[in-house]
C-alpha cells in the first residue's frame, strides 16, 4: 500500500514538473510552420533606438528562454526585465504572426501559443533578427 502511494506521489510530482514542457510543445503545435525572421541590416544606432522603443533595458542582448525561465519571468514581472533581456521585444515581434495563424480559439489558447513561440524565437533567432522583425511589424 505504501509503495503504491509513493509511486503515485512520484508520478504526480513528475507530471507537475513536466507540465511547462507540455504547455510549450502544445503551444508550438498550434502554429503551421514557424515564421521566418526579417533581416533589415540595421545600424547599431537604429537597433538601440528600437530597443528603447520596445521598453527593453540595458544593452541590446537576447537571453534564451525555456518554459521554466519563462514562468520565472512572468512571476517576476516588470521588475526583472534586466534578468530576461530581449523577451519583451521578441514577444512583440512575433505577436502578429501568432495572431494571423490563430484566428480561432480562446484567449488561453492564444496565450500558450504566444508563450511557446516567444520561447522558440529566443532560441532560434539572433538579436538582429528579433529587432528587425519587431521593426517590420511596427512599420
Amino acid at each position: 500500500m505504501v509503495k503504491k502511494l509513493l509511486i503515485t506521489f512520484a508520478l504526480i510530482i513528475i507530471l507537475f514538473l513536466m507540465s511547462p514542457m507540455f504547455m510549450y510543445w502544445w503551444g508550438l503545435s498550434q502554429i503551421d510552420g514557424l515564421g521566418k525572421p526579417v533581416d533589415l541590416n540595421l545600424t547599431q544606432d537604429e537597433k538601440n533606438e528600437i530597443w528603447i522603443a520596445a521598453r527593453e533595458v540595458g544593452k541590446p542582448r537576447l537571453r534564451k528562454l525555456n518554459p521554466y525561465s519563462y514562468l520565472l519571468m512572468v512571476n517576476c514581472g516588470v521588475n526583472c526585465r534586466d534578468r530576461f533581456p530581449g523577451s519583451n521585444i521578441t514577444a512583440q515581434a512575433i505577436r502578429a504572426e501568432v495572431s494571423s495563424q490563430l484566428n480561432h480559439g480562446n484567449n488561453t489558447h492564444w496565450q500558450f501559443t504566444w508563450m511557446a513561440y516567444t520561447i522558440w524565437a529566443t532560441n532560434n533567432w539572433s538579436l538582429d533578427e528579433v529587432v528587425s522583425t519587431y521593426k517590420s511589424t511596427r512599420a
